[in-house]
C-alpha cells in the first residue's frame, strides 16, 4: 500500500469571491499543454480557475527575476497540486484547500 502526503485545511477571508478570483488571476497562468524551450512562464503558478474553485501547480522554470530558464516540462512529483473550493457566506469567504503531490 502506497501512502502519499497531503494536507487539507481552510482559510477564512473577508474578501468577496470576485476579489479572490482577481488575486488568483494575478498569480496564475492558464495551463499550457506544450511550452517551447526557453519560453519561461510569466506567472509563478499555472492551472485552472473557476468561479467557485481552482486547481493550480507551481510553474516549472518560473524565475522571479524574469530571466529565462530552460525547464523540462515532464511531470515533477515534488511539485504539489493545490485544489481550492470557495464558499461565500454573508460576512466572509471560506477557502477549502487540499494540497497533495502530483500523480
Amino acid at each position: 500500500m502506497i501512502f502519499l502526503p497531503f494536507e487539507k485545511f481552510s482559510l477564512i477571508s473577508p474578501l468577496s469571491l470576485d476579489e479572490i478570483n482577481g488575486k488568483l488571476l494575478y498569480y496564475v497562468e492558464s495551463k499550457k499543454a506544450i511550452r517551447s524551450i526557453g519560453n519561461s512562464p510569466n506567472k509563478p503558478y499555472e492551472g485552472i480557475i473557476s468561479d467557485n474553485g481552482f486547481k493550480i501547480n507551481r510553474s516549472i522554470g518560473f524565475t522571479a527575476s524574469g530571466l529565462k530558464s530552460i525547464g523540462n516540462r515532464n511531470k515533477n512529483f515534488f511539485r504539489p497540486r493545490i485544489i481550492g473550493k470557495l464558499e461565500r457566506t454573508n460576512i466572509y469567504t471560506t477557502i477549502h484547500l487540499n494540497m497533495r503531490m502530483t500523480y
